[in-house]
């Protein structure tokens, strides 16, 4: 069963419109990535740990408790898992950066509302050192600001509060592997009927766009369903690459002129 949760958010200043579907028209830049394995064997041992709905393990109700009458009540109700992965480089500036974390406050609450067995965590990332991986404490603008789990409205805005915006580049694949290491740690991982959702805040091109397409490919490939927002300079062909790796769709790819444009920003996310 699939119900379309809406995440909307009140338009205060914004010259500039967005579809509910996140598509977009616009000339698309000329990209072309170069892939390298990156944590091969950790992802293909977490692609076997990954169960996600099927016919046999389907998701058995919505959030209003609908079910399908030929699914045995003993199935596990969906879960969702949400990461919001932000974009801490130094064009997005300290005044920007207060903004996006507004727009993750409310629509935290918004996927709150709307469905009781929810965890969200937070990403923000800018610089990455090379030569010691990923999860190490050696990475200080790689770094999960809210680890991913429940919590109260009150309590999830208080922790977004907390993060200081970091400044410097925008090593965009490197968080989104730190992104899968955070899905693996959930609660709800290897449940029938568990949904992970990925939300990319970004406005510029990667630092590491060398390893961006094998990255996004491995997010999907476990399952993780990728959303893409980008912001001014945010460069078209990574966005489609991360939310879907086709270049010829804007599915779950969403464009804005600016940063206060966020705050009319419809996301339409497919939850069973």
């Amino acid at each position: 069963m699939e119900v379309k949760v809406n995440v909307v958010l009140v338009l205060i200043f914004s010259f500039h419109s967005v579809s509910s579907d996140g598509n977009i028209d616009i000339a698309e830049p000329s990209t072309q990535f170069i892939t390298q394995d990156i944590f091969q064997t950790e992802i293909e041992n977490l692609k076997l740990q990954n169960l996600a709905c099927s016919e046999e393990m389907p998701c058995l109700k919505d959030k209003f408790g609908n079910s399908e009458s030929n699914v045995s009540e003993q199935v596990p109700a969906c879960s969702l898992d949400v990461m919001f992965v932000l974009d801490g480089s130094h064009s997005v500036s300290h005044s920007n950066f207060e903004v996006v974390k507004e727009w993750v406050k409310t629509a935290g609450q918004r996927f709150q509302e709307n469905n009781d067995n929810v965890q969200i965590g937070v990403i923000q990332y800018s610089h990455y050192f090379a030569g010691t991986g990923i999860s190490d404490d050696n990475q200080p603008y790689i770094s999960t600001e809210v680890t991913l789990g429940h919590r109260s409205v009150s309590n999830f805005s208080a922790e977004v509060d907390l993060i200081r915006y970091m400044g410097y580049t925008t090593y965009t694949a490197h968080a989104l592997q730190l992104a899968i290491k955070d899905f693996n740690t959930s609660v709800n991982y290897k449940a029938a009927g568990n949904n992970q959702i990925l939300i990319l805040v970004t406005d510029g091109r990667s630092s590491d766009h060398d390893i961006l397409q094998q990255t996004a490919e491995e997010v999907r490939g476990l399952g993780i369903t990728p959303y893409a927002v980008g912001i001014g300079d945010a460069v078209l062909a990574e966005l489609r690459e991360i939310a879907t790796g086709n270049q010829n769709s804007s599915q779950r790819v969403s464009y804005l002129r600016d940063f206060y444009d966020l705050r009319s920003l419809v996301l339409d996310l497919d939850i069973c």
